[in-house]
């Protein structure tokens, strides 16, 4: 084999190598099969399957109310998802916990 075509299979290998790792590092994790909602009105967090979400808000086990809304944790503070501004929006009579601008979620 030619030097030329060694250095043309070294560097292919290195390619791909490197897509690999890529790939690798930044594929998505598994999906969770539970969802957490926060309840406006209380600031208490629960844990739903995704199956048991089925319309925004969702009910509230403990008080009947329609009041849970989905989050999520980022850098150690919980957010409701920006998709459900609008549903946060409509709760605002009963929204004790969100801020309604930055959608952070109060620690209790």
């Amino acid at each position: 084999m030619s030097e030329k075509a060694k250095l043309w299979l070294a560097v292919a290998i290195l390619a791909v190598a490197a897509g690999f790792a890529t790939y690798q590092l930044t594929r998505p994790g598994p999906v969770s099969d539970k969802i957490e909602l926060v309840c406006v009105a209380t600031g208490k967090v629960y844990r739903m399957s995704r199956e048991e979400v089925t319309i925004i808000p969702m009910k509230n086990p403990d008080s009947g109310e329609y009041t849970l809304l989905p989050c999520h944790e980022q850098e150690g503070v919980r957010y409701v998802n920006s998709r459900y501004q609008s549903a946060l929006e409509q709760l605002v009579d009963r929204n004790r916990w969100v801020d309604p601008e930055t959608l952070t979620v109060r620690a209790p």
